[in-house]
Parts: structure tokens; C-alpha cells; sequence
């Protein structure tokens, strides 16, 4: 049986990566508390090349566990984190709490009737959405939607452990992100209904890495966005207290350091419509990951340089890509305590806030457009899954606890 210390190490690794944290856990005087609604936000459509290329009550559940109730709004959300040795409250913009509520809203309505959205890797980023927000199957306002999905997921996988279709140009890659997602749920429940669903997708992604490096292509060639989404699923596995080995993580840094230029710290990936910055911070990511630090790697420190030096912004000749944004503030927000994060911070919530369609009587009224040349239903679920992502650290009530001050 998994201790309760063991759910607080699932919900750090989703504090990590996601933006959930241990508040979930506490107790509350309700146990069906939705986040607060407050005013809408205005909106603003987006991009071509990279939304096609993104898509890709049950017995044994564990009765409900209580929500923490909202706490009161500070106005100095976007300042940079200060020395946090156990999770603190941290303040939250009302208004980014309203748009993530509408856009969870919007998700639970396009879900289907098997509990999917779309596919595995569709499934797993609307279901990684909810769990960022602190919704999951025991306790929220959509504890229905976050079951059903992860139901879902379980009743596709394979005898391998494998949750997406074999022989597709991005199996590694979405059996990774729908794991992760029942690593995540279950190490924020501990509900064993998902545990060995969610140990099988681990072990799957453990023995399908390529010995001494990362995820590989048929060719041989690095499968790089692959490899960051699978070297989440091992950390989250291993908080979980799954049996995998995640010193694994030093092979895919190795790798990650042939794509490196150490020069500027400048991540260059062959994978298709991936930027420069995004696979920079992405290469950042699995470097904390592996154990390491600002204080200890060089590529960290230079790599801020460059994620930072291009902040999310809405450009009406360049719609944006949420992925990009989800990592890029991911990668910031590792460094801790850094001058960084203010602006960036700054800069996410106001191309956010613009990209939202929030007119009443719109039928998309809480999602983010994927693209302009995209009419594509799935590529709208991740475009809003990972816009609701990247404002997880602020909207977040709980600071990880293992940052510290430098």
C-alpha cells in the first residue's frame, strides 16, 4: 500500500512538471470545491505548421478525498520564487484561474462517451490538464471526466504496457504523455485501481529506450521530444515508488549533450516543427530531472539564456505554439529563485489572456485555437491543455519544496 509520504513524492514530481502540488491532499470543509470563477478573458486566434504535427463509479475507487478550499488573491504572483524548504501558499491572479476553469470546462464537454479524447496522446494531455488544476478522479469539480479518461487509458493498454498504437511516426512519444498521466493520478490518489496500469506503462518505457541513451528512432537516430516525455514518466514512476531505474536519466543526458551546443547551451533537435527554444528547454528540463542543478551544469545556466530571450508572446503574423510556452515556463521556473522569472512570468499571462476565445454564445467560448490552417477538433484539445499547463507555477497554490534559495 502506498504511504501517504508516497503521495506527496507523486504530487512533487507533478509540481516539477506540472503545477499541481500537495494542496490537494489537505483537508477542507468540502470535497467538491471547483476553482473560482471571476471575470473572462479576451481572445485572439493562432498558427500553421506545428498543430498537426501535436495531435496525434467503478468498484475499488476510493471514496472522494477533500479539496482545498481557495485562498485568498495576492497581486504579486509573477514575483520570483523565495527560499521554500516546505510547500508555501503562493499568490494566484484571479482572472487566470477563471480562464483555466473555462477551458477545463470546454475540455470536459469534448470528450467522448468511451471516456477518450480522440487517441491515447490526446487523451493524456486533456487528462494532464485536469491534474494540473487539481481535478483528478477522487476529488474536483470533474472527477467524472478525469475517471472516465483514465479508465480509458487503462482499457486500451496493451500486454506490453504500451498505450499507443503500434507502428504510428510518434508511438514513443504519445505512450509516454498518456503515462505519464496515469503515473501523475496515481501519485496524487494513490488509488490502486490505476497503480498497476500506471506501473506497466512505466516498465513499457523503460525497456523501449535505447541502452545508453535516450528513445531512439527505427533508424537509430534520437527521438528527441520522445525522450523528454519518457524521461517525465520514469521521474514521475520513481516518486511514485515504482521499481525503475531512473539513473537511466544520466544515459539520456549523455544523449541530450551530442544535440547541445555547449558554446551557448542551445538544444538543436531533428525532430519536425520543434524550436530551437522549446527543445532547449525541454533539454533543461531532463538535465534537473537526471538530479543536476543551475549550480552544478553549465547548459542549465546558458540554456535559460536562450529559452528566456524569447518569452511567449501573440504576434498576429506568428500564432503561437502552447507547447513551447508549457516548457519554456517549465525551464524558467527550475532555476528557482532567478531574475527571469518576473518578466516571463509577466509575458506569459498577457499572451494567454489574448489567446482565449471567451464570447458568449461562441461554441469554442473556453478553448485556445490551434491554428489558423487547423480545423482539427484534437489539435484544439492540446492547443487548450497546454495553455492551461503553462500557467500551472502561477496558478498553482503550492511552491515545489525542494527548491531552495541561491
Amino acid at each position: 500500500m502506498t504511504t501517504a509520504k508516497t503521495v506527496r513524492a507523486g504530487a512533487v514530481v507533478v509540481a516539477a512538471l506540472i503545477g499541481v502540488f500537495v494542496a490537494m491532499q489537505r483537508s477542507s470543509t468540502r470535497d467538491d470545491a471547483p476553482l473560482p470563477t471571476r471575470s473572462a478573458l479576451a481572445a485572439k486566434p493562432p498558427r500553421a505548421e506545428t498543430a498537426e504535427r501535436r495531435r496525434g463509479g467503478e468498484a475499488g475507487i476510493a471514496a472522494p478525498a477533500p479539496v482545498v478550499e481557495e485562498r485568498a488573491i495576492d497581486a504579486k504572483a509573477v514575483d520570483a520564487p523565495t527560499q521554500v524548504e516546505a510547500p508555501r501558499p503562493i499568490a494566484t491572479p484571479a482572472s487566470l484561474n477563471d480562464a483555466v476553469v473555462l477551458g477545463l470546462r470546454w475540455l470536459k464537454d469534448r470528450q467522448s462517451k468511451d471516456g477518450s479524447w480522440r487517441d491515447p496522446a490526446t487523451t493524456g494531455v486533456a487528462l494532464l490538464a485536469f491534474l494540473g488544476s487539481g481535478q483528478t478522479h477522487q476529488s474536483g469539480s470533474y472527477r467524472e471526466a478525469v475517471k472516465n479518461g483514465l479508465k480509458h487509458l487503462r482499457d486500451v493498454q496493451d500486454g506490453d504496457g504500451g498505450l499507443a498504437p503500434r507502428g504510428s511516426a510518434r508511438t514513443l512519444r504519445d505512450h509516454a504523455i498518456a503515462g505519464l498521466a496515469l503515473c501523475e493520478a496515481y501519485g496524487m490518489t494513490s488509488s490502486l485501481v490505476f497503480k498497476k496500469p500506471a506501473q506497466r506503462a512505466a516498465a513499457f518505457a523503460a525497456k523501449s529506450r535505447t541502452p545508453s541513451s535516450g528513445w531512439s528512432r527505427p533508424d537509430g537516430r534520437l527521438e528527441f521530444e520522445a525522450t523528454v516525455w519518457m524521461s517525465m514518466l520514469l521521474k514521475s514512476a520513481k516518486l511514485c515508488e515504482f521499481d525503475v531505474d531512473v539513473s537511466a536519466l544520466e544515459d539520456v543526458v549523455r544523449a541530450i549533450d551530442q544535440v547541445t551546443d555547449h558554446a551557448t547551451g542551445r538544444v538543436t533537435a531533428s525532430d519536425d516543427g520543434l524550436s530551437s527554444e522549446a527543445a532547449t528547454a525541454m533539454g533543461m528540463i531532463v538535465r534537473v530531472l537526471a538530479g543536476r542543478s543551475p549550480d552544478d551544469d553549465e547548459a542549465i545556466r546558458k540554456g535559460a539564456e536562450v529559452v528566456a530571450a524569447k518569452p511567449p508572446v501573440l504576434d498576429p503574423a506568428h500564432s503561437p505554439d502552447y507547447v513551447d510556452w508549457y516548457f519554456g515556463t517549465r525551464a524558467i521556473w527550475s532555476m528557482g529563485p532567478d531574475e527571469r522569472w518576473p518578466p516571463w512570468a509577466k509575458a506569459l499571462i498577457a499572451a494567454f489572456a489574448g489567446g482565449q476565445r471567451t464570447d458568449d454564445g461562441d461554441a469554442e467560448r473556453g478553448s485556445w485555437d490551434p491554428s489558423a490552417a487547423s480545423l482539427s477538433e484534437a489539435d484544439r484539445v492540446w492547443s487548450t491543455a497546454f495553455a492551461a499547463l503553462s500557467v500551472s507555477p502561477i496558478t498553482s497554490k503550492w511552491y515545489p519544496g525542494r527548491l531552495k534559495k541561491r
